[in-house]
């Protein structure tokens, strides 16, 4: 039986709000509490104070500055102030980012579950597609090409996924690709293309 999906949700974001997984865990609150010295120093500097996307977690420090250091650019910079982003906040960061990644995908007690609950939609998605390309006519196609503007062809040749990291760990999550750690370290570089062609 198909599920039905909103149109408004982008579920490879994933864009959809979901309480159950947003809620904090004890650690994860301590982890923040004793880093944030760290976080109104960068906030302050880089002028994401208040930004609660940049605050509650480390994880757009990490990516901006591993992006950085990754094609040999300095370090952020305060163009008002000339304040930097020090090499020793810079490992702080990355040390963090680390940590944050490897407690929400693998060390945290409802880790299996945040991905279920994050990336749900995207797995029922995926499925309904490729039954719908595997059988053209069955249940799921029909269900796909309703819920696709402009109406799909009559028999699917590829659909094609593009997304980033978030998309890419909560794939390799969801489907036990390789193990923990390298599902954590994989987020870091690589964006993920899903194809699928009959």
């Amino acid at each position: 039986m198909p599920s039905l999906i909103n149109a408004q949700i982008d579920s490879l974001v994933p864009s959809y709000s979901c309480p159950a997984a947003s809620q904090s865990t004890p650690e994860w609150k301590t982890h923040l509490v004793d880093n944030q010295d760290l976080m109104d120093r960068l906030g302050g500097m880089l002028g994401t104070t208040g930004v609660s996307a940049w605050e509650e977690w480390y994880d757009h420090f990490f990516d901006s500055f591993v992006c950085r250091t990754c094609h040999s650019h300095p370090l952020p910079c305060n163009p008002n102030t000339q304040q930097c982003v020090s090499e020793e906040d810079a490992r702080r960061v990355f040390a963090l980012g680390d940590w944050e990644s490897n407690w929400i995908w693998n060390e945290a007690p409802n880790a299996t579950m945040y991905t279920q609950l994050t990336f749900g939609v995207m797995f029922l998605e995926l499925a309904t597609n490729l039954r719908a390309l595997l059988s053209p006519h069955d249940e799921a196609r029909d269900w796909a090409q309703d819920r696709y503007s402009p109406p799909l062809s009559p028999s699917p040749k590829m659909r094609i996924y593009i997304g980033h990291d978030g998309s890419l760990i909560r794939l390799a999550s969801g489907l036990c690709i390789g193990s923990a750690r390298q599902r954590d370290h994989t987020r870091s570089m690589v964006n993920v293309r899903v194809s699928f062609v009959r």
